[in-house]
């Protein structure tokens, strides 16, 4: 015979999402610091605007824009990198069921 477990609590879920979300969100650290050095580079003129730092760049910018799908498809946002922070749904769809994340990394 089956067993129906109870549907988890805002704090049972955003616990459950913390490894994801923190991957999800160094990557997007990571991503946006490249993408960063990469602008100025070719700001600089190291680089022609349809060279390879380009094509890195539209990389980079298209693996940012995934990771921010991904969020949004788990029911989170990235509201600061720097502390890093998120914002999960609970498991009621309005804005008292949220709850607030901070990783422990810099």
């Amino acid at each position: 015979m089956a067993t129906l477990t109870p549907p988890a609590t805002g704090t049972q879920r955003a616990l459950a999402l913390a490894p994801l979300l923190a991957s999800i969100g160094r990557e997007i650290q990571e991503r946006s610091t490249a993408l960063g050095r990469l602008l100025v580079q070719r700001e600089i003129g190291r680089g022609s605007p349809y060279g390879p730092l380009a094509g890195a760049c539209a990389t980079h910018r298209c693996e940012l824009r995934r990771a921010h799908k991904e969020l949004e498809r788990l029911g989170c946002q990235l509201v600061s990198l720097n502390p890093r922070v998120f914002r999960v749904e609970g498991t009621e769809r309005n804005a008292d069921s949220a709850l607030f994340w901070c990783t422990d990394e810099a």
